[in-house]
């Protein structure tokens, strides 16, 4: 069995990489070699002087790989060096991350969903899922995407709210239909007190609009408000990048953004909870915490002011007011529940 290691690489002058790419090779080949495990470096070097693809370079590295007769791959970032204990035998049946404890994190795991430095695939597997996607530009998300792309082929075991059982569905058609729900005493206290909001539905996106890829720019990221508040709007929403979003604000106009990647038509329970009293948000889908001290997905985040009072303004469920800056969202899917509940 032959391992084909594909490097994404780029010098932008300043020999940072080159000092990296000249200290890996040699460090694998040394670590490789007394493992026994048999291996070509193959390098996607990138013309240094454009906007770098990290999927462009990922995937040329494949081909070549593949080409020269490799039986699995590892795509490894330049700057990682594996230390004891990493595990680069053949993935088997599913794609396998190694580098999930890492030092520049204090071996900690970034968050549970981190899918990059060093991932291993079979060609097979590699191809099932179409590799990496190429409207990527910059740093950063394409691994995120592959993660997913993993998750729709079957490669990852999914938690998810089996089908919902009750008789009512509302059903929204992310054009027209919402529910406005009038102030009482009660919700007048939200988000300003310690609340918990619990949601239960299945997003979608608009067939007239397309997902939102980081780095495209022919393609606007927009918002679908599942429940919302005017003002600086407090809202829960799924958006065109395949994720349930929070937003929040405190009374000196501070912003607190949370979201959770989750890919649309799936039933999903979604909670957001304030507690005043530790200043703290958590912000969950189906009831996971995204506890990773690095991750840029966090179910914890903590505030320091009294977050905004809004009074008698409503809450409307699929949509956000007409009012509100930039105009009025509507949400597509399907809700079976919706709770408020102050704490």
């Amino acid at each position: 069995m032959k391992l084909g290691v594909c490097i994404p690489y780029r010098d932008i002058g300043d020999g940072v990489r080159k000092e990296h790419l000249d200290t890996l090779v040699p460090h694998l080949e040394k670590f490789l070699g007394e493992r026994n495990i048999d291996f070509t470096c193959y390098v996607g070097h990138q013309v240094d002087d454009m906007t770098f693809s990290r999927s462009g370079t990922k995937n040329v590295a494949y081909l070549e790989a593949k080409k020269d007769g490799c039986d699995y791959f590892a795509f490894h970032d330049v700057d990682m060096l594996p230390e004891e204990g990493c595990d680069y035998s053949h993935p088997g049946d599913t794609p396998k991350h190694i580098a999930t404890f890492l030092s520049q994190w204090n071996y900690t795991l970034r968050d549970i969903e981190y899918f990059g430095g060093v991932v291993m695939f079979t060609g097979e597997q590699f191809e099932n899922i179409n590799g990496y996607h190429m409207d990527y530009w910059g740093w950063g998300m394409e691994d995120d995407d592959l993660f997913w792309r993993c998750v729709r082929k079957g490669y990852y075991k999914e938690e998810v709210i089996q089908e919902i059982k009750q008789k009512m569905v509302l059903v929204l058609d992310g054009k027209t239909t919402y529910i406005e729900i009038p102030s009482t005493r009660t919700l007048q206290s939200v988000p300003q007190d310690s609340f918990e909001i619990e949601i239960i539905c299945k997003g979608e996106i608009p067939e007239h609009e397309d997902e939102y890829l980081i780095g495209d720019e022919d393609i606007q990221y927009v918002k679908y408000p599942i429940i919302s508040k005017r003002g600086y709007d407090f809202e829960i929403d799924f958006n065109n990048s395949n994720a349930y979003a929070s937003s929040m604000w405190d009374f000196k106009n501070k912003h607190y953004y949370q979201w959770v990647k989750q890919y649309q038509d799936k039933w999903t329970k979604v909670n957001l909870k304030s507690d005043t009293d530790k200043n703290q948000i958590l912000f969950t889908i189906n009831d996971k915490v995204l506890d990773g001290q690095f991750g840029i997905q966090k179910s914890k985040i903590r505030y320091r002011d009294r977050l905004k009072r809004y009074g008698r303004v409503p809450f409307f469920i699929g949509c956000n007011s007409p009012q509100s800056w930039g105009g009025q969202r509507f949400f597509k899917g399907e809700s079976a529940e919706s709770k408020i509940k102050n704490q």
